[in-house]
């Protein structure tokens, strides 16, 4: 029994999941021609509002319901992971653990541009 409630769990984080990619490609749709000095909008929002709602649905849903895995774990997660980056790093703060926070805030941003800068290289050393 235990193991046909993980498949049915995993089952709707994956509806979830498309459903929030499917979003995320229509937002960018929607801005792709209104770039406001060139300024990545549709990222922008879908970041925003990824942040907010992962905030909302943590208070209002049971974190072991199936509407939670969907929602946050499967929409959100796949419409943005700044909005998990965002919710981890307010927990950080809330428990005081103000150092800790900083450092993941720092060490996300410096080790992800590094790793999208060193994937980008040897893709193009593979490829020219």
């Amino acid at each position: 029994m235990e193991e046909l409630k993980k498949l049915y769990t995993f089952a709707w984080i994956g509806f979830g999941g498309a459903m929030g990619a499917s979003l995320r490609y229509l937002v960018s749709i929607l801005f792709l021609s209104n770039k406001c000095l060139h300024f990545p909008i549709s990222t922008f929002l879908v970041n925003l509002l990824g942040c907010f709602f992962i905030g909302f649905f943590n208070v209002l849903l049971n974190k072991n319901s199936t509407l939670y895995f969907f929602c946050i774990v499967g929409f959100l997660g796949s419409f943005t992971t700044y909005s998990a980056f965002s919710y981890d790093t307010l927990m950080l703060f809330q428990k005081e653990k103000n150092i800790t926070g900083i450092l993941y805030i720092l060490s996300t941003l410096i080790f992800g541009l590094l790793v999208v800068w060193l994937g980008k290289l040897l893709a193009q050393q593979l490829y020219s």
